[in-house]
């Protein structure tokens, strides 16, 4: 019985040319399906990401003002954000931000936001990261409470 196998143990040479065109087709059709989803997914965790780090800089903000006791302000241009000293303007070059291209942040009111060494903010406000798609939210309370929406 040497030589002889059944059929299901044998080999076969590999694919044939017809088999593998087959596949890479399948293949292109599949990635033409899932790459405008995977660029929206994307695009959503940018302006997720871009949020959170403003929220996460008021938190620093606010921390900076109550440890170091004095105050601090919260600078917002249409493209980025920073912290400065209120009494001479100077900004904490470590601290300032650009955002990505195109997302934004409004914030209202338009006056910049201040922590004071209690951690209370003036004025209250929000501030508006967005993009053409979607928008966050994060509310600042008048006793400093930082919220994500």
């Amino acid at each position: 019985m040497t030589g002889t196998r059944p059929a299901l143990y044998r080999s076969t040479a590999g694919s044939s040319l017809a088999e593998l065109l087959l596949a890479l087709a399948l293949a292109a059709v599949l990635a033409s399906v899932a790459l405008p989803g995977v660029a929206r997914i994307e695009r959503a965790w940018t302006l997720w990401e871009s949020a959170k780090a403003v929220e996460a800089s008021l938190q620093w903000g606010r921390m900076r003002s109550i440890t170091a006791n004095t105050s601090v302000r919260f600078d917002v241009s249409a493209d980025g954000y920073g912290w400065s000293d209120p009494e001479s303007g100077e900004p904490y070059a470590a601290s300032l931000r650009d955002f990505p291209r195109g997302i934004r942040i409004t914030s209202l009111p338009s006056h910049p936001l201040r922590f004071h060494p209690r951690g209370n903010a003036a004025p209250a406000g929000s501030f508006t990261v967005a993009d053409g798609t979607g928008a966050y939210r994060i509310v600042v309370s008048p006793g400093g409470r930082i919220r994500f929406e």
